[in-house]
């Protein structure tokens, strides 16, 4: 699926992804909740960055089930987030069918997405990156 594939992508390049349940180690904390039709991920690493997506399940005019996603990313390092802005709007233009969009303003970077992907699938994927996380974090190794 195209926006798991990115979000995997993005959870990896920012050294952030998601839990299972609501925990929080010293500076990094992570939410991942689920609600009828939705699934939030909310991760922090205090005073470095902060990833939020929200997943939400829809049907078409024809019936089609997809997802869309709000990713919201911050980063307190400016040239960083800048950095990061261009790559993903480099990213964003590698869909030709207009299905990844990508809006920054100062340290805030804004993607949003359409994928054939389930809610299921996002829910397993963030809590299996978010048992990753921990280790990282733990080991020392999370970090911008």
């Amino acid at each position: 699926m195209k926006s798991k594939s990115a979000l995997a992508l993005l959870a990896m390049t920012f050294g952030l992804v998601a839990c299972e349940t609501t925990e929080s180690t010293g500076d990094f904390s992570c939410d991942v909740t689920r609600s009828g039709s939705t699934v939030i991920l909310d991760e922090r690493l205090s005073g470095s960055a902060s990833y939020i997506s929200k997943v939400t399940a829809q049907v078409d005019d024809y019936g089609y089930d997809y997802v869309s996603v709000e990713t919201e990313l911050w980063y307190a390092n400016s040239a960083y987030a800048s950095e990061e802005c261009s790559e993903q709007k480099d990213n964003a233009r590698g869909w030709k069918d207009g299905s990844v969009d990508v809006t920054c303003s100062g340290n805030y970077i804004n993607i949003y997405e359409y994928d054939e992907g389930s809610l299921d699938d996002y829910e397993r994927d963030f809590n299996r990156q978010c048992e990753e996380a921990y280790r990282r974090y733990e080991s020392g190794d999370l970090q911008l």
